[in-house]
């Protein structure tokens, strides 16, 4: 009766490590998407701040920029993606925003481009 007792203790006590564990990878993984996101954000900032004073540098025109800007919303798609896994697919509706901005940028970068600005 006593080894059933400790068995029960120990399939218990077994149950508690593997959910502890899982808890644990759950808040790692977790922690390795916010260092990315932080990485990312800052990223973006650097990324804004070049493109600040390349348009305070150039009047206004276009050459060199374009790269810049294209990385800036791949880094802003980023960071929604990652926002979004942190915080169970809360924002889902920012993809689509960033998706139209997206594309209001790049055509504006296309009629620029062609223009010759």
């Amino acid at each position: 009766m006593l080894d059933w007792f400790q068995r029960q203790y120990e399939k218990i006590r077994d149950a508690r490590t593997r959910k502890a564990q899982r808890r644990l990878e759950a808040l790692r993984w977790r922690y390795q998407i916010f260092r990315s996101l932080l990485y990312d954000n800052n990223r973006a900032v650097e990324l804004i701040t070049d493109l600040d004073l390349k348009l305070g540098d150039t009047d206004g025109a276009w050459p060199g920029m374009q790269d810049e800007i294209r990385d800036l919303l791949e880094v802003s798609g980023d960071l929604v993606e990652k926002l979004n896994e942190l915080d169970r697919r809360r924002h889902e509706a920012l993809f689509g925003i960033h998706r139209r901005i997206s594309e209001q940028i790049l055509e504006i970068i296309r009629q620029e481009t062609s223009a010759g600005g």
